[in-house]
């Protein structure tokens, strides 16, 4: 597992301690990989440049809030392959329309210092190959970004290319259609029930 991020005086956000316990608590061991920083005094262990290769090389990564309970640490997880690991208050795309309970790691916040032990003992390379094939399907379909290499092609040629959100924004309409006739459907049992002349 791995996370990569700057540390926040806005301890008012309260999922910004969730990176704090990481980095304080989580085992120096091969399996495991942290690199924060305070963002007024320190720099990262690793240059931007070789961020692509740490989440390349990720099997876990986690994801916790930044701004808000989300942060964009989750799509690039997604696009590397990477199996993202959240917090239960974490609202994943389009969720609960769509099920992401194949892809994503959810942990109680009371557990982030065990998450390491937690996902050795959990989880098998079987549950792993799985789970990254639910969360690439997710990602090409419900985020919309195009794969241009295949992830058993040679490192250099993993890249993803942007949609500008066409396929984000197709899948939203796909689901508010779906959310209106379900509307309707309700609404039509409902004054069936209601009227008189078919009862």
């Amino acid at each position: 597992i791995s996370f990569k991020g700057s540390h926040y005086k806005m301890m008012h956000y309260w999922w910004i301690h969730h990176r704090w316990l990481a980095a304080e608590y989580w085992p120096n061991e091969p399996d495991v990989l942290i690199d924060t920083v305070c963002r007024i005094i320190a720099h990262y262990r690793f240059p931007a440049e070789r961020y692509v290769e740490f989440l390349r090389d990720t099997t876990f990564a986690f994801c916790p809030g930044g701004m808000s309970q989300g942060s964009y640490r989750f799509h690039e997880a997604l696009s590397m392959g990477a199996i993202p690991v959240v917090t239960n208050d974490f609202i994943a795309p389009f969720e609960p329309d769509l099920d992401w309970s194949g892809c994503l790691v959810r942990v109680s916040e009371a557990r982030i210092i065990d998450i390491p032990r937690l996902l050795r003992e959990t989880y098998t390379e079987e549950d792993i190959r799985e789970r990254r094939v639910r969360c690439k399907h997710l990602f090409q379909n419900a985020i919309g970004w195009d794969k241009t290499g295949d992830f058993d092609d040679d490192k250099e040629n993993k890249k993803w290319r942007i949609d500008h959100g066409r396929q984000g924004f197709e899948m939203a309409l796909k689901i508010w259609v779906s959310r209106v006739r379900a509307a309707l459907e309700k609404r039509k049992q409902t004054n069936i029930i209601l009227d008189p002349a078919t009862t």
